[in-house]
């Protein structure tokens, strides 16, 4: 086998964020509200790979663990009742 040919070179993190972008402004999505559900995601993620731990989760996004309950709060992402 030919060691020389290699898989198909994936888009960079910054090609990739472009194309969601401008996909978001062509559908009218303003950047307030973008950022908003970036972080959500952002945080909601982290505390998946965390296996929703919020000690591990925080040292994952390098936030204190306070200020990553702020924000659960805030996106209504703390379940708790």
């Amino acid at each position: 086998m030919d060691e020389s040919k290699s898989e198909p070179k994936r888009p960079s993190l910054k090609q990739r964020t472009e194309v969601l972008v401008r996909e978001m402004l062509e559908r009218g999505i303003y950047l307030e509200e973008a950022k908003k559900e970036f972080e959500k995601s952002f945080l909601s993620l982290a505390l998946g790979m965390a296996s929703q731990n919020q000690c591990k989760a925080a040292k994952i996004l390098g936030l204190h663990r306070n200020t990553l309950r702020s924000k659960l709060r805030l996106f209504g992402l703390d379940h708790k009742k």
